[in-house]
């Protein structure tokens, strides 16, 4: 009787242990995937980040590196809030919206955060004065999953969202191509997220919202 109580003790530490391991496992080459993934992006992105009551602009490459603030709040100037950064079509300046003179103004800056300046009349840009959920005409936002429209013009799911709530629980929000349509960012739970087109590749990148994605 003592060495049956033995043998199943053991059988249960031995089982213990093998969901363990295979739990240890899975988890370690999901992060194994996710670094890999994150390493083969490539690019800059700028984004938006709110520092304490201010939202400030800054750019990282997209894998996760290189972070820089490019312009932030001086309480002797009056452009309080800098927001919905773009890059130009060139990729040498970005972009974005602040107050100036109790107005919103468009402002651009140079990659490195230099020469500030009010954008030149007539210049092109892609954003308004609002975010929105989606950029991209052939990307798709309903109920906070996300889908694209091939070629023929039919749905792909690429991210599912469950128990929408527009106040609560939005999902994705300004979402928006990769320059080559590869892959899809967004802002979600306050950190900007790539994904594969496929669905089957997902990372966060960093803190922060608004982004726009260069090669």
């Amino acid at each position: 009787m003592f060495r049956k109580i033995i043998f199943i003790t053991i059988f249960v530490l031995l089982l213990i242990g093998a969901i363990v391991g295979v739990f240890l496992f899975g988890k370690f080459t999901y992060q194994d995937e996710e670094t890999k993934f994150r390493k083969s992006l490539k690019g800059e992105i700028v984004f938006t980040r709110r520092d304490g009551l201010y939202l400030n602009i800054y750019k990282i490459n997209a894998n996760g590196t290189g972070e820089k603030m490019l312009y932030h709040h001086n309480i002797d100037e009056p452009n309080l809030n800098s927001f919905l950064p773009e890059w130009s079509d060139d990729g040498l300046n970005i972009y974005f919206t602040a107050m100036k003179n109790k107005e919103w103004k468009k402002f651009e800056i140079d990659i490195n955060g230099n020469n500030i300046q009010f954008l030149k009349q007539g210049t092109k840009f892609k954003l308004g004065l609002t975010n929105q959920d989606t950029r991209e005409k052939d990307i798709i936002m309903d109920l906070g999953s996300i889908s694209y429209l091939n070629e023929k013009g039919e749905k792909n799911l690429v991210l599912s969202h469950k128990n929408f709530d527009p106040d609560l629980n939005p999902g994705p929000e300004e979402v928006s191509w990769s320059p080559d349509k590869k892959y899809i960012i967004f802002e979600l739970d306050g950190y900007i997220t790539i994904i594969n087109k496929e669905g089957s590749k997902m990372v966060k990148i960093v803190e922060g919202m608004e982004p726009d994605w260069k090669y």
